[in-house]
């Protein structure tokens, strides 16, 4: 609490904060107590929170020799912006497992093996899903009238489009695609310098190289 009502509010440019010393008087009252550690965390996480939205809210960049102002969202090779891309990324994956643990725990032979993130591309390594199979209010049922229909269509096509369904659920303002080895005519799914695919429960890899 401020000890004067009247006045420029103090910032992060007065001497309590730039040159400090002994005899320097503080704007503001002393604490009657000092915060407890959960106390402590949220003050540091509510503070943090309004640097972050500053900065990226905030961002200056020159263009032909004129200064502008970032209009929204965060600048490519922006340190904070890279940052704050990881922390998110991990964030959506754990949520993202969660969900499809969620919506597969009555499937006991479903199992993810692998899921990998690089940069924006998310590499998952699964069991199928039964034919049959649909997410229906964030459960995974299995309904019989589908299950003629689905023996007509890849097994890896058909669990890609359900967990691109659980992925899509996570985050409102990040929407995702997917791919699946049996969409490409070699049997092998295309990721980045690499082409693999899935074969007597081994993951086969081979170069590969866009033409």
């Amino acid at each position: 609490v401020r000890i004067k009502s009247r006045g420029a509010h103090p910032g992060i440019t007065t001497k309590e904060i730039l040159d400090r010393d002994n005899k320097t008087g503080s704007l503001f009252f002393k604490p009657i107590r000092k915060p407890n550690k959960d106390e402590a965390r949220l003050m540091f996480k509510i503070a943090f929170e309004i640097l972050i939205k500053v900065a990226m809210s905030e961002h200056m960049y020159s263009f032909n020799g004129n200064l502008r102002k970032q209009k929204a969202g965060g600048a490519i090779g922006n340190v904070l912006t890279c940052a704050l891309a990881v922390l998110f990324t991990v964030w959506w994956c754990q949520k993202f497992l969660d969900k499809v643990n969620e919506a597969c725990r009555e499937l006991s032979d479903f199992v993810v093996y692998l899921l990998k993130i690089y940069i924006d591309d998310q590499n998952l390594a699964c069991e199928a899903l039964p034919p049959g199979a649909r997410l229906m209010d964030g459960k995974v049922t299995i309904v019989e009238s589908e299950i003629e229909g689905d023996l007509q269509v890849p097994d890896d096509q058909r669990t890609a489009k359900i967990l691109l369904e659980i992925a899509n659920s996570v985050s409102n303002f990040i929407k995702l695609t997917s791919d699946c080895p049996s969409l490409h005519n070699s049997g092998f799914m295309p990721i980045l310098d690499l082409q693999v695919k899935a074969e007597n429960n081994k993951l086969i890899w081979k170069f590969y190289k866009k033409e």
